[in-house]
Protein backbone atom coordinates (compact mmCIF):
# COMPACT_ATOMS: atom_id res chain seq x y z
CA UNK A 1 0.00 0.00 0.00
CA UNK A 2 2.78 2.43 0.88
CA UNK A 3 4.42 1.81 -2.48
CA UNK A 4 1.36 1.45 -4.74
CA UNK A 5 -0.71 4.25 -3.27
CA UNK A 6 1.94 6.31 -1.50
CA UNK A 7 5.05 6.40 -3.66
CA UNK A 8 3.91 5.54 -7.18
CA UNK A 9 2.15 8.89 -7.83
CA UNK A 10 5.56 10.52 -7.29
CA UNK A 11 7.80 7.90 -8.88
CA UNK A 12 6.07 7.69 -12.27
CA UNK A 13 6.21 11.41 -13.16
CA UNK A 14 9.66 11.70 -11.55
CA UNK A 15 10.91 8.86 -13.76
CA UNK A 16 9.56 10.51 -16.90
CA UNK A 17 11.02 13.84 -15.84
CA UNK A 18 14.44 12.28 -15.21
CA UNK A 19 14.70 10.42 -18.53
CA UNK A 20 13.61 13.29 -20.75
CA UNK A 21 16.68 14.93 -22.29
CA UNK A 22 14.99 18.14 -23.44
CA UNK A 23 13.93 21.09 -21.31
CA UNK A 24 10.58 21.45 -23.11
CA UNK A 25 9.45 17.90 -22.30
CA UNK A 26 10.60 18.26 -18.70
CA UNK A 27 8.54 21.44 -18.34
CA UNK A 28 5.49 19.62 -19.69
CA UNK A 29 5.93 16.86 -17.10
CA UNK A 30 6.46 19.28 -14.20
CA UNK A 31 2.74 19.76 -13.30
CA UNK A 32 2.34 15.98 -13.01
CA UNK A 33 5.44 15.81 -10.84
CA UNK A 34 4.08 18.57 -8.58
CA UNK A 35 0.75 16.71 -8.30
CA UNK A 36 2.68 13.53 -7.52
CA UNK A 37 4.59 15.25 -4.69
CA UNK A 38 1.38 16.57 -3.11
CA UNK A 39 -0.54 13.32 -3.60
CA UNK A 40 2.32 11.23 -2.25
CA UNK A 41 2.55 13.42 0.85
CA UNK A 42 -1.18 13.14 1.47
CA UNK A 43 -1.45 9.42 0.77
CA UNK A 44 1.55 8.50 2.92
CA UNK A 45 0.14 10.62 5.75
CA UNK A 46 -3.30 9.01 5.36
CA UNK A 47 -1.96 5.46 5.14
CA UNK A 48 0.13 5.98 8.26
CA UNK A 49 -2.60 7.72 10.26
CA UNK A 50 -5.79 5.83 9.36
CA UNK A 51 -6.49 2.13 9.66
CA UNK A 52 -6.63 0.24 6.40
CA UNK A 53 -9.07 -2.66 6.23
CA UNK A 54 -7.94 -5.60 4.13
CA UNK A 55 -10.36 -8.33 3.09
CA UNK A 56 -11.30 -10.47 0.10
CA UNK A 57 -14.29 -10.16 -2.18
CA UNK A 58 -14.97 -11.57 -5.63
CA UNK A 59 -11.61 -13.37 -5.74
CA UNK A 60 -9.74 -10.10 -5.13
CA UNK A 61 -8.01 -8.45 -2.20
CA UNK A 62 -9.75 -5.25 -1.10
CA UNK A 63 -7.94 -2.39 0.64
CA UNK A 64 -10.07 0.30 2.29
CA UNK A 65 -8.66 3.38 3.93
CA UNK A 66 -11.15 6.10 4.91
CA UNK A 67 -8.81 8.87 3.76
CA UNK A 68 -7.62 7.41 0.46
CA UNK A 69 -10.60 5.39 -0.81
CA UNK A 70 -12.56 8.08 -2.63
CA UNK A 71 -13.19 9.28 -6.17
CA UNK A 72 -11.18 12.53 -5.93
CA UNK A 73 -8.06 10.69 -4.79
CA UNK A 74 -8.59 8.03 -7.49
CA UNK A 75 -8.84 10.64 -10.25
CA UNK A 76 -5.77 12.53 -9.00
CA UNK A 77 -3.91 9.22 -8.78
CA UNK A 78 -4.72 8.38 -12.41
CA UNK A 79 -3.69 11.87 -13.54
CA UNK A 80 -0.37 11.67 -11.65
CA UNK A 81 0.52 8.11 -12.66
CA UNK A 82 -0.69 8.15 -16.28
CA UNK A 83 -0.66 11.79 -17.35
CA UNK A 84 3.05 12.44 -17.49
CA UNK A 85 3.60 9.40 -19.71
CA UNK A 86 1.71 11.09 -22.56
CA UNK A 87 4.17 14.00 -22.60
CA UNK A 88 7.29 11.91 -23.07
CA UNK A 89 9.38 12.15 -26.20
CA UNK A 90 9.72 8.35 -26.28
CA UNK A 91 7.13 6.26 -28.16
CA UNK A 92 7.37 3.40 -25.68
CA UNK A 93 6.64 5.67 -22.76
CA UNK A 94 3.61 7.11 -24.58
CA UNK A 95 2.53 3.53 -25.36
CA UNK A 96 2.86 2.74 -21.65
CA UNK A 97 0.65 5.73 -20.88
CA UNK A 98 -1.95 4.58 -23.38
CA UNK A 99 -1.97 1.00 -22.11
CA UNK A 100 -2.04 2.21 -18.50
CA UNK A 101 -4.94 4.57 -19.09
CA UNK A 102 -6.95 1.87 -20.87
CA UNK A 103 -6.01 -0.58 -18.12
CA UNK A 104 -6.95 1.73 -15.27
CA UNK A 105 -10.29 2.51 -16.89
CA UNK A 106 -10.97 -1.21 -17.39
CA UNK A 107 -10.02 -2.00 -13.80
CA UNK A 108 -12.23 0.80 -12.50
CA UNK A 109 -15.10 -0.41 -14.66
CA UNK A 110 -14.76 -4.14 -13.98
CA UNK A 111 -13.47 -4.27 -10.39
CA UNK A 112 -13.60 -0.77 -8.90
CA UNK A 113 -14.01 -2.24 -5.41
CA UNK A 114 -10.65 -4.03 -5.73
CA UNK A 115 -8.82 -1.31 -7.65
CA UNK A 116 -5.53 -1.41 -5.72
CA UNK A 117 -4.91 -5.15 -5.91
CA UNK A 118 -6.08 -5.60 -9.49
CA UNK A 119 -4.20 -2.50 -10.63
CA UNK A 120 -1.00 -3.82 -9.04
CA UNK A 121 -1.33 -7.15 -10.85
CA UNK A 122 -2.05 -5.34 -14.10
CA UNK A 123 0.87 -2.93 -13.62
CA UNK A 124 3.23 -5.85 -13.08
CA UNK A 125 2.28 -7.27 -16.47
CA UNK A 126 2.48 -3.88 -18.23
CA UNK A 127 5.91 -3.21 -16.76
CA UNK A 128 7.24 -5.35 -19.60
CA UNK A 129 6.86 -2.21 -21.78
CA UNK A 130 9.26 -0.41 -19.49
CA UNK A 131 11.76 -3.22 -19.88
CA UNK A 132 11.53 -3.07 -23.68
CA UNK A 133 11.91 0.70 -23.68
CA UNK A 134 15.17 0.60 -21.77
CA UNK A 135 16.46 -2.49 -23.61
CA UNK A 136 15.92 -0.86 -27.01
CA UNK A 137 17.33 2.44 -25.81
CA UNK A 138 20.45 0.75 -24.44
CA UNK A 139 20.90 -1.25 -27.66
CA UNK A 140 20.53 1.91 -29.77
CA UNK A 141 23.10 3.73 -27.64
CA UNK A 142 25.55 0.82 -28.00
CA UNK A 143 24.98 0.76 -31.76
CA UNK A 144 25.52 4.53 -31.97
CA UNK A 145 28.78 4.28 -29.99
CA UNK A 146 30.04 1.50 -32.28
CA UNK A 147 29.31 3.59 -35.36
CA UNK A 148 31.31 6.53 -33.96
CA UNK A 149 34.39 4.41 -33.39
Amino acid sequence: MLYAQGLLPLLVPLSVWLIEPGRYRRLMVLPFLALGVVLTGYQLWALLNFNTSIFTEGHSVIYRNPATSNLVIAVLYVIATCGSLFFSGYRYIIALGTVNLIGVLLVLWLKHYAFTSVWCAYAAVVSVLIYFHFSRRRAAERHHRLLRH
